[in-house]
């Protein structure tokens, strides 16, 4: 006995769900999704990367956005390209000059200081006594980009393009109202609370310290001065211990109420907080709390995402909430639930975050490989992985640059082979977009679904291609049809448009698949791939419902079972 029946999906806004098997989908969750995205209803294809071959030759050491100002460092020196004029090319920052061979170059834009009058000790000799703020004002230290290579003395990037190294400790004095910056050589850093942190190196050459800034001084560190004013000791002398490791990540959280901000190595993640209710050269003091026993892989692998904050560590992705965190250590959110089996077995070696046109995104490893995970911050749901046909096997993200003002948005990563990307900008062709929407199975077990016809309806056409499908039953491929999409043009278009339409063109494409050469199964699923611009708004999947006392794949299992007993 055989009955039509269609199975339809029209919502996919339950995002990506990897956690489950394909049958146990909930309602608008989909298996699988490559090169997609699902916010405006239905699934549109992403954009193919654009290779940015202008740039210099030498090793890529780091790529960072300041506004709409894109600052790139190769071989040791500094270039940087002003998206807000017409055909930018780059300039290279003259005088520039740190280590040529190191991995990263960190960078960290800073203000102009707040706080300008001389400080010194209460009380001679006692570092806890407390700090006056004398009358007498000092020099300001300038709004700048903090550049360090961890090997030589940091270097100072001024918003005009001019740059200059930052002042040493000997360079510091009392006596000189416009010599009050020194600025410690370091890796990581982090400006929070009027303060800037770099992670600097112990007396046994790791850098496991904190060094601090004077509050609403960010390019001074003489934290410590006596009571006649002068300069008592560097920043090594205020630094903070967080862990015997190295450090691996700074980052600033979302933690109303304090100046916290998150500090991280390999192993162990935590919040430093610093407690104004004891302090040393009229500094706070800091107090560790434990998160969780992983950390952030590097510095480019922390994220804020709705009031969240997500790391990528050695297997994946993981989320907490810095205020409940205070409240139950050790408690982070399962964030990477439904997408966590892209990592069974995968060790990250390259990872990266960042914020970009409201999505969360993550440069992973996976079981497919390198991509970016995507995460939609305004449906709060996983949605694509995206594999970028460009990228050469065997290269990796390493670090992500976006630039979003009024009227510039862009995205831009490095790669460990040596290149620079722009990706999602809307004047390239679009990727090849995959997605496994999920398996039908009838519901009693006695019963098997034989695939007649799939009819995939598409909107918003703009462009002619190709779409393809597989059918798979009981997770196995059996057969795989192709048909092109011809967007036609009208020859004369209606001299104006009326709503609710800002086209009057026809964007709409039905296309069908006949699969009734396919036997019947238990569990029928199709992949479905395109390479137009196009929106897939609904799948309709129509079947027979085979029924019998016993279906065929029953009868064959208790076949070879009683043969098997012989």
């Amino acid at each position: 006995m055989e009955n039509l029946t269609v199975r339809t999906q029209a919502n996919f806004s339950g995002g990506l769900n990897l956690r489950v098997s394909p049958i146990q989908l909930n309602d608008g969750e989909y298996a699988r999704l490559f090169n997609g995205r699902t916010r405006n209803g239905g699934i549109e294809p992403i954009t193919r990367l654009k290779q940015i071959k202008s740039i210099p030759a030498g090793k890529i050491q780091g790529i960072y956005a300041v506004d709409q100002i894109l600052l790139i460092f190769i071989g040791g020196k500094a270039y940087w390209k002003n998206y807000a004029t017409t055909n930018p090319g780059w300039t290279i920052i003259s005088g520039f000059q740190l280590d040529a061979t190191v991995d990263y170059i960190y960078a960290c834009a800073v203000p102009a200081s707040t706080i300008n009058w001389s400080r010194k000790l209460m009380t001679a000799d006692q570092a806890e006594s407390g700090i006056i703020y004398n009358t007498t004002t000092v020099g300001r230290t300038p709004s700048a980009i903090v550049c360090q290579d961890g090997k030589n003395q940091p270097w100072l990037i001024s918003p005009n393009g001019t740059a200059r190294q930052a002042k040493f400790w000997s360079d510091w004095s009392d006596t000189n109202v416009d010599s009050r910056e020194y600025v410690p050589i370091g890796k990581q850093m982090v400006y929070s609370g009027g303060k800037l942190y770099i992670a600097g190196k112990d007396a046994n050459g790791r850098f496991t310290q904190l060094f601090q800034s004077v509050t609403g001084r960010p390019l001074d560190f003489v934290v410590n001065v006596k009571s006649d004013g002068t300069k008592g000791g560097d920043a090594s002398t205020t630094a903070h211990q967080v862990d015997y490791s190295e450090i691996t990540a700074l980052s600033n959280l979302s933690l109303a109420g304090t100046d916290g901000f998150y500090v991280s190595t390999v192993k162990t993640s935590y919040l430093v907080l610093p407690s104004y209710d004891s302090l040393v050269f009229g500094e706070p003091k800091f107090t560790n709390v434990f998160l969780f026993d992983v950390g952030a892989l590097n510095n480019f692998s922390v994220v804020e995402l709705n009031g969240d904050t997500a790391i990528i560590d050695t297997n994946g992705v993981r989320s907490f909430n810095a205020v409940s965190q205070l409240k139950v250590r050790g408690n982070n959110a399962p964030f990477s639930a439904k997408v966590q089996p892209l990592f069974d077995g995968v060790i990250q070696r390259y990872a990266a975050t960042v914020n970009f046109d409201n999505y969360s995104m993550f440069a992973v490893d996976s079981i497919y490989g390198q991509g970016i995970l995507v995460y939609d911050n305004i449906t709060q749901q996983w949605v694509s992985f995206d594999k970028f046909s460009d990228l050469s096997r065997g290269s990796y993200i390493t670090k992500f640059a976006s630039i979003e003002t009024g009227t510039i948005k862009g995205l831009f990563f490095t790669t460990s082979d040596n290149k620079l990307w722009e990706a999602y900008s809307t004047d390239e062709a679009v990727e090849t977009v995959y997605v496994y929407i999920g398996e039908q199975a009838p519901d009693p077990s006695n019963q098997e679904f034989k695939p007649e016809l799939v009819v995939l309806n598409f909107v918003d056409v703009i462009e002619s291609g190709t779409v393809n499908a597989t059918c798979y039953l009981d997770s196995k491929s059996e057969l795989a049809l192709s048909n092109a999409v011809v967007q036609n043009t009208i020859s004369s278009p209606q001299a104006s448009i009326t709503t609710p339409y800002t086209s009057n063109l026809d964007l709409s494409r039905p296309i069908s698949f006949n699969f009734t050469s396919v036997r019947a199964g238990w569990r029928v699923g199709y992949y479905i791939n395109w390479n137009f611009r196009g929106k897939l708004a609904s799948a309709n999947m129509f079947f027979n419902i085979v029924s019998e006392q016993q279906t065929r794949k029953q009868q064959a299992s208790a076949y070879v079972r009683f043969i098997n007993q012989q």
